[in-house]
């Protein structure tokens, strides 16, 4: 590959959290100076930071659509309010991202699944991008179909990406 290595960052946002709170996302500037320190060029693509601009300038109030969520029974596109609906197109534009990158960092800590993560690193596996994961759940099926190299913690992925990476999609 030529040019600036382009990787995304994945990891819980929202998590089982209701509505619109999110996780501690310090993380993501861990994964980010872990990879500048190796690729000083590298062009990052954090999803966070655009999903909350995104809320942030919402001109409806995403916390009454998912109110509304909260207290119905089921789910219908077609009667979903504008927000939600509006909310939801953000996440499929940030999702589709992963697949456009050539390095897929998913965080996803002790043993926490995440459904966002997990389109994430599905929608980097279809567009060929390398996928790893740091995590414990290396037995998670949809952890393991879609990672190339599965590392526990921070400091096993810093050391991994100091030894020069050697993995089946290259991305340097």
């Amino acid at each position: 590959m030529t040019g600036a290595v382009r990787y995304f960052i994945a990891g819980t946002m929202q998590g089982s959290n209701r509505g619109v709170r999110i996780r501690n996302q310090d993380y993501r500037i861990q994964i980010s100076d872990i990879v500048r320190r190796y690729h000083p060029d590298a062009e990052c693509f954090d999803p966070h930071p655009a999903m909350r601009s995104f809320v942030r300038s919402s001109r409806i109030p995403l916390g009454l659509g998912f109110a509304r969520l909260k207290t119905s029974n089921s789910f219908d596109e077609g009667r979903a309010s504008t927000a939600v609906l509006e909310l939801r197109d953000k996440f499929r534009e940030l999702t589709a991202e992963a697949g456009r990158c050539d390095l897929v960092i998913a965080y996803l800590p002790g043993r926490v699944p995440s459904m966002g993560s997990a389109m994430e690193m599905y929608s980097a596996h279809l567009g060929g991008a390398a996928v790893v994961s740091i995590t414990k759940m290396r037995e998670n099926l949809s952890v393991l179909s879609t990672s190339d190299v599965i590392v526990p913690d921070l400091r096993r992925f810093d050391s991994w990406l100091a030894g020069g990476p050697n993995i089946r999609r290259q991305f340097n």
